[in-house]
């Protein structure tokens, strides 16, 4: 019975299937693989299959996480399990309507029997490619560091084909098969995939030496295509020497692409290199449709003793639900659950027993509640205070929770902390040569005084003789000078006089422009120093929260370098929106050094921005970290004059 959806969720409209066949892809054109496709961030539903085993208690945690992050799916719940004779046919129907399924283990009957309802499904939907990333998890001690291996598996042909049968009695021919087609397909995807996500080295792994022609026609397939990728190095190895190197030097790989068996062998060592079996996240993926698991196999059922106790680890499936989510185009959802995962794993209070727990335990939930997420909680119970007295110290609670795309702070009555013995002589210089320190309340922060964040280096904002070159200089296409800024403006006949600057550290941007006779007011968070206390001493203004302004009345809005990939994107289209409504035709959005993930740039963050209508004055990218596929974006948009 399908899951009831949640209230904010609409129904999806209904999308026509894509017949089974696929014609072989033009060889130079770049089709994009597992990356997240194009979309409009409609809520989406997604075939669930508890599975056997441990199965239903993972695939809860999945469910409970989801409901939990507010995240933009729902589920189609159906109970499948290993000894059916094959998938039901109204399964087969949701997978390929929904076009992604997530799902616990099936067990499959050894030696006679069923066959395998893992195979069905990957035949029947042509998931051509296994896709299991290993890598190391901050806190969770491994016999290798810096591991990182993404075994790709071709997943339909091989000795997985199911061709077997009794020449004579007690003799048995199981049969081998490998095509030109399959081989070139799944070492594009490969490739391709190495190409979009930043990896540097493809290795394919073979027994060449002794299948010549069947492992042979694999490695010219593997040669042929590794030509169109010339900025990425290839190499191959022997899949025993490969087992070897895996144990003893595994940070020495990085993308394998493999045939089908040897990449179960593969991605099962590697898995158990880097920390077991139930951390590793995996997939199968097609042209059309997506199912995603846990990626290594061994142990993904579990055994009847981790079922009773409920004691099973779900982060490998939590781990490729975060896939799921990239996959269907919402990265920041994906981004918050693969972070909260590594957070509990981190601080190693609540692990499972195959983690190095103490005592086998559930990887809680409320854990994972607590960290990234947003809760619209009771605010008595969020805030908790005693009337008329002094307020608690609970800005950085406050502050968590507007990370996390909430407005959180109710109205209290009670009384506002301020320091003991503050100075009433403030300077009026925005760029002072100190701040005073009696006038800041400096118990929750590691530093006692502004000389103490001065020595932090100059990053930290507070060293305002090196401040004040700041917006003034050009070093990159990304800079934007103010004095260049005021020139654009000047060209289009447009006045510069009231701003807001979107996470403006202490506040120096609006002090540059107050230079400029322009008011800027500046919304901060303090992130472990007392930048909002900084701004007002310097005669500046601070907000927290919503712009309270009224509509259509600045002519800039500056959204800084807190302004970024790790705020949701329903609550970054929220505050472009919110910039939208307090601007004036013709005003400015000013996005400074925004970063993210160069493709959720382009079909994520430029559509959403897109989406606003305004013109592009400037519009610059840069890398920023190439290991990782991030990029900067700094862009100058005009508000249309009217709509």
């Amino acid at each position: 019975m399908a899951r009831r959806a949640l209230p904010i969720l609409k129904q999806l409209s209904h999308r026509p299937t894509l017949g089974s066949f696929h014609p072989k892809p033009d060889p130079n054109t770049r089709s994009v693989t597992y990356m997240p496709r194009p979309g409009d961030g409609t809520p989406r539903c997604v075939t669930l299959i508890p599975g056997d085993g441990i199965g239903p208690l993972v695939t809860n945690a999945v469910e409970q996480v989801m409901e939990a992050m507010h995240a933009p799916v729902f589920f189609e719940r159906y109970d499948v399990h290993g000894d059916m004779s094959r998938i039901p046919p109204e399964v087969m129907d949701s997978i390929r309507k929904n076009k992604v399924c997530i799902k616990g283990g099936l067990k499959t009957p050894v030696g006679g029997g069923v066959s395998s309802l893992n195979m069905q499904l990957r035949k029947e939907l042509d998931l051509y490619a296994s896709l299991v990333n290993c890598f190391n998890l901050p806190g969770l001690p491994t016999r290798h560091e810096n591991v990182d291996i993404v075994v790709i598996r071709e997943n339909t042909e091989g000795e997985y084909a199911g061709l077997e049968h009794e020449v004579v009695p007690g003799v048995v021919e199981s049969l081998k098969v490998i095509t030109k087609f399959c081989s070139e397909r799944i070492a594009k995807y490969a490739f391709e995939y190495a190409y979009l996500n930043n990896r540097k080295k493809v290795t394919a792994v073979h027994k060449a030496n002794i299948m010549k022609l069947a492992d042979g026609l694999f490695l010219e397939s593997c040669r042929e295509v590794a030509t169109k990728y010339p900025s990425i190095k290839y190499n191959e190895i022997i899949v025993d020497n490969c087992c070897m190197q895996l144990v003893s030097k595994p940070e020495q790989f990085d993308v394998m692409v493999t045939p089908n068996l040897y990449g179960n062998l593969v991605a099962n060592t590697a898995a158990g290199i880097a920390g077991g079996t139930g951390v590793m996240p995996g997939g199968n993926v097609g042209a059309d449709h997506a199912v995603f698991e846990q990626g290594a196999s061994a142990g993904n059922v579990g055994n009847e003793k981790l079922w009773e106790q409920k004691t099973a680890n779900p982060v490998a499936l939590l781990l490729s639900s975060a896939m799921m989510l990239r996959h269907l185009q919402f990265p920041s959802f994906a981004d918050r659950l693969e972070t909260a995962v590594k957070r509990v794993i981190s601080e190693g209070k609540y692990r499972t027993k195959d983690l190095g727990g103490r005592r086998p335990r559930f990887l809680s939930h409320q854990e994972l509640k607590a960290r990234p997420f947003c809760f619209f909680s009771d605010p008595a119970t969020e805030f908790a205070y005693t009337p008329f007295s002094l307020c608690p110290a609970d800005a950085d609670v406050a502050e968590s929770l507007i990370l996390r795309g909430c407005h959180p702070l109710p109205r209290r009555r009670c009384f506002s902390r301020t320091p003991q013995k503050p100075t009433s002589s403030l300077s009026h210089d925005v760029f002072p040569p100190s701040l005073p320190d009696q006038n800041v309340i400096w118990d929750k922060y590691a530093c006692k005084s502004f000389n103490c964040l001065n020595r932090r280096g100059l990053s930290s904002g507070f060293d305002f003789s090196h401040e004040l070159s700041s917006f003034m200089t050009y070093k990159s296409e990304l800079d934007l000078p103010i004095p260049q800024f005021f020139q654009i403006a000047k060209a289009a006949g447009a006045v510069l006089r009231l701003g807001l600057d979107v996470g403006g550290g202490t506040g120096t941007f609006a002090a540059r422009m107050k230079l400029y006779n322009v008011t800027v007011v500046t919304t901060t968070m303090n992130f472990g120093s007392p930048n909002n206390e900084a701004v007002p001493l310097r005669g500046l203004v601070p907000l927290q929260q919503r712009f309270p302004v009224f509509d259509g009345v600045l002519d800039l809005v500056r959204c800084g370098h807190a302004v970024n990939r790790w705020i949701p994107v329903t609550a970054l289209e929220f505050l472009l929106y919110d910039a939208d409504r307090v601007l004036r035709g013709g005003g400015y959005l000013w996005l400074d050094h925004f970063f993210s993930k160069g493709v959720d740039l382009e079909k994520v963050f430029g559509p959403l921005i897109g989406k606003l209508g305004y013109r592009r004055v400037k519009w610059a990218t840069a890398s920023k970290n190439e290991k990782n596929g991030e990029v900067y974006l700094t862009a100058l948009l005009q508000k249309p004059v009217s709509r």
